[in-house]
C-alpha cells in the first residue's frame, strides 16, 4: 500500500481522469451502471432483517464482488488507486473495524486528502465491502486506462470511462456472463 499525497492525487485526477468532476461526481462522458435485473429482489445491507434476507444479501454481495474483481483484473496492471468522495474515508467507525485497522496500521487519519495506491486484494476487497455496507465512500481508479469504478450501498456499480469505445466491450462481456445482472447507460 502506497499513500499518494493530495498534490500527486490532483495531478493524477487532472491528467488521467480529467473527464470526471470529482468534486460534484459528474462525468463529461456517459455513465454506466451495473445492477441486478428487475427480477431480483435486491437487499441492501441497511435493510435486511431476518436470516433469510442475510443469506440473500450475502449471495448478492458475492455476485457483485466477483464481477467487480473481474473488471479490476481485466483492466489494471495489479494496482488500484482509491479516492474518497466523502469527507472521511471511513464512516460508522464502531462497525468498520477492518477499514479502521488499515488506517491505524498505516498511521493515516480517516480524513486525509490524498489517495491510496494498492495491489493488495484484501485492501481492495475491504473498501469494496465498505462501500456496499455504507461504511466507506471511495472510487476505485484505474488511472492508466481512464476508468472509475464506484460500487454503492444500493447494490450497484457505477462505471465512468474516458475512452468508451476502447474499454466498454470487456465490461459488457463480463456482465453478460451473469444473468442476474444488467448493464445500463445512465447518461
Amino acid at each position: 500500500m502506497e499513500i499518494i499525497t493530495s498534490f500527486e492525487m490532483k495531478k493524477i485526477l487532472k491528467e488521467r481522469l480529467g473527464f470526471y468532476d470529482f468534486k460534484n461526481n459528474v462525468s463529461n462522458n456517459k455513465t454506466f451502471l451495473i445492477k441486478f435485473n428487475k427480477k431480483i429482489n435486491v437487499f441492501r445491507f441497511s435493510n435486511y432483517l431476518c436470516d433469510e434476507d442475510v443469506a440473500c444479501w450475502e449471495c448478492q454481495i458475492e455476485t457483485l464482488k466477483k464481477i467487480f474483481l473481474k473488471i479490476i483484473d481485466s483492466y489494471s496492471d495489479g494496482h488500484i488507486i482509491l479516492a474518497k468522495y466523502d469527507e472521511n474515508w471511513v464512516n460508522d467507525n464502531e462497525k468498520n473495524v477492518e477499514l479502521l485497522s488499515i488506517f491505524k496500521n498505516n498511521n493515516l487519519k480517516i480524513n486525509f486528502n490524498g489517495g491510496i495506491r494498492t495491489e493488495e486484494k484484501y485492501i481492495i476487497e475491504a473498501f469494496l465491502m465498505g462501500n456496499l455496507k455504507y461504511f466507506s465512500f471511495v472510487h476505485f481508479l484505474i488511472a492508466e486506462k481512464g476508468i472509475i469504478i464506484t460500487p454503492t450501498d444500493h447494490m450497484d456499480i457505477f462505471i465512468n470511462i474516458s475512452d468508451i469505445n476502447q474499454n466498454i466491450g470487456i465490461i459488457k462481456k463480463i456482465v453478460k456472463e451473469n444473468d442476474e445482472l444488467m448493464f445500463v447507460e445512465t447518461s
